[in-house]
């Protein structure tokens, strides 16, 4: 009878019993510490040390380091931090117990899956620099969060397919900083970017792709929640998503440069006004917002706010779709073009100063124009060069000032016009409506 015969082979343990090895090594030449992760989820906290700001300890909650439990004292001298965290559902956070110092840059790449980073108090001399990649599920989110940064360089996160959210804000008063520029890009995906109290020395960039189907592309926001004073970024901010709904928010902010939002063929909607603050968002260029798809913009928005003043020109383009304008105490210190598609477009003004031309032009629709309606307010609006509005088929409602209140007031420092459409349309106008240097207003078809 032949033996009982066995191959020998080797079995898997459970990830517990076998936890992933991190490698961590320092280079004297190049001054920097890296740290490789593995394809499995991988923890890595990375602490400072209050009394030499070129010493780090690394550790891990769940993964050995160089095959040995415990941290990885690091040797004295590190000036800049590379992190690659390869696949898997990484977890990287840099401590405040001791507070990160680096002297020159930090880049940490959390690779496919779904990455979480966290930082409290960092400072990085140089630049910061964050990359996930693939992120396959729809329900979590690549998320890095940035308490009280502060960055001598530039800040630029590129993000995969995927969910993906980032947060610069506070824990408490203060302003975080910049000295560069902020670039946020992401993938397929919807995406959502808060810079709260952060000043910047250059610009701010977000681009998207795509959202999921029928659901939101991208959430954009620079607001304060702590300061009473407004934050600067001193260059301009673009933001640009292909497609999906894009909601876009300015409040609290000094911008120096141009504002552009792009929304592609997705719902838009974009919101500026002061906040946290008693002063009104500031726009040193031009603020242009354009898409394919329906527009809801308020600049300024009810009677307590303080609105937004924009140095240059404004100007709207929309596709069609029910519009929203809603002026409340804006200022443009250029030309204001606005453009809207099909579909109702209701336009509503108060207490606002147009320095150059005004052109409005509206699609086929049920549309309303209302200019000074709203009481209780102590400013009147002000058109100082040439008013015309274009309106297509569908009927047009205009109403012009109000009985309520004296600050009720309008007035046309030019030429007045507004071309009604083919069907029947009606004006009502109040006796704060005031021509005094021109022609009467005109309600022509």
């Amino acid at each position: 009878m032949a033996p009982y015969r066995r191959r020998p082979r080797l079995e898997l343990l459970e990830g517990r019993d076998a936890p992933a090895n991190l490698t961590a090594t320092y280079s004297a030449l190049t001054r920097t510490l890296t740290v490789v992760g593995t394809d499995a989820a991988n923890e890595l906290t990375i602490q400072g040390d209050a009394a030499d700001t070129t010493h780090f300890t690394v550790t891990s909650a769940s993964d050995s380091i160089n095959g040995a439990d415990g941290p990885f004292d690091a040797p004295h001298g590190v000036e800049a931090i590379v992190v690659r965290m390869l696949g898997g559902d990484d977890t990287v956070t840099f401590g405040n117990a001791d507070p990160v110092r680096l002297r020159r840059g930090l880049t940490v790449d959390g690779g496919d899956g779904t990455n979480v980073l966290s930082a409290a108090d960092l400072t990085v001399g140089g630049n910061l620099t964050v990359r996930n990649g693939t992120n396959p599920n729809d329900v979590d989110v690549d998320f890095t969060n940035l308490r009280n940064l502060n960055v001598g360089g530039s800040l630029t996160i590129q993000n995969g397919s995927g969910n993906a959210a980032t947060v610069v804000a506070r824990t408490g008063p203060g302003l975080s900083r910049v000295a560069g520029s902020v670039k946020v890009v992401g993938g397929a995906g919807a995406d959502t970017v808060q810079l709260k109290d952060l000043n910047v020395g250059g610009g701010v960039t977000v681009r998207g792709a795509v959202g999921h189907p029928g659901g939101s592309a991208g959430v954009v926001q620079l607001f304060n929640e702590f300061n009473r004073q407004r934050s600067v970024v001193r260059g301009g901010v673009s933001v640009a998503f292909n497609g999906g709904g894009v909601q876009t928010g300015f409040f609290d902010v000094d911008i120096g440069g141009d504002v552009t939002v792009s929304a592609g063929p997705g719902a838009c909607v974009t919101t500026a006004t002061g906040f946290t603050t008693a002063q009104p968002v500031r726009i040193g260029g031009n603020l242009t917002i354009t898409g394919t798809g329906l527009h809801h913009l308020y600049l300024g928005r009810d009677g307590t706010e303080p609105g937004v003043v924009v140095g240059r020109n404004l100007t709207v383009r929309a596709g069609a779709g029910d519009d929203i304008l809603v002026a409340y105490r804006l200022s443009v210190g250029g030309a204001t073009w606005l453009s809207f598609g099909d579909g109702k477009t209701a336009v509503t003004i108060d207490d606002s100063a147009f320095n150059g031309t005004f052109t409005l032009t509206a699609g086929a629709g049920a549309d309303t124009l209302d200019i000074e309606r709203r009481a209780s307010t102590t400013g009147a609006t002000v058109f100082r060069r040439g008013f015309v509005a274009w309106y297509g088929a569908g009927g047009t409602t205009v109403v012009l000032g109000g009985p309520d209140d004296a600050y009720q007031r309008l007035t046309f420092a030019s030429s007045a016009a507004i071309h009604h459409g083919p069907d029947p349309s009606s004006l009502t106008r109040y006796p704060g409506v005031s021509s005094p240097f021109g022609p009467e207003l005109q309600f022509i078809p």
